[in-house]
């Protein structure tokens, strides 16, 4: 699929199989993060076959299901990392899309303090 392709068949989905994720999928999400951080100087993580950010969390409204697997974007409080964060997660999602893997942009909708990913101090978990 290329990335055009990807970007029109991409739509947000909120409840997901509980099938995990392949090792093959798995490098190449780790590698397209590796490569977004570099560029982007961020801090985005790949959480997988986790869900307690999810789990026991009912928010007002777009509740999740079945999620195991996210993208934490994650960056230091410096310069337009809200617009890099944006940027990058935007080419994240178009790997996932590549790879089958359907995704929903999240931002309240879950228990931060429950991610299991690394934040300095000058950091911020942003979506």
């Amino acid at each position: 699929m290329t990335e055009l392709e990807a970007i029109r068949a991409r739509h947000a989905v909120r409840t997901y199989t509980t099938k995990p994720l392949s090792p093959s999928i798995i490098d190449g999400l780790k590698e397209e993060i590796e490569r977004c951080n570099l560029l982007g100087q961020l801090h985005i993580q790949l959480v997988t076959e986790n869900e307690s950010a999810f789990k026991n969390f009912i928010p007002l409204f777009g509740r999740f299901k079945n999620v195991k697997n996210y993208i934490a974007l994650v960056a230091k409080k410096q310069g337009d990392f809200y617009v890099e964060c944006g940027y990058y997660g935007a080419q994240l999602m178009i790997k996932a899309q590549q790879a089958g893997l359907n995704s929903c942009w999240v931002t309240n909708t879950y228990n931060a303090k429950k991610c299991q990913v690394s934040i300095a101090p000058n950091e911020e978990l942003v979506l």
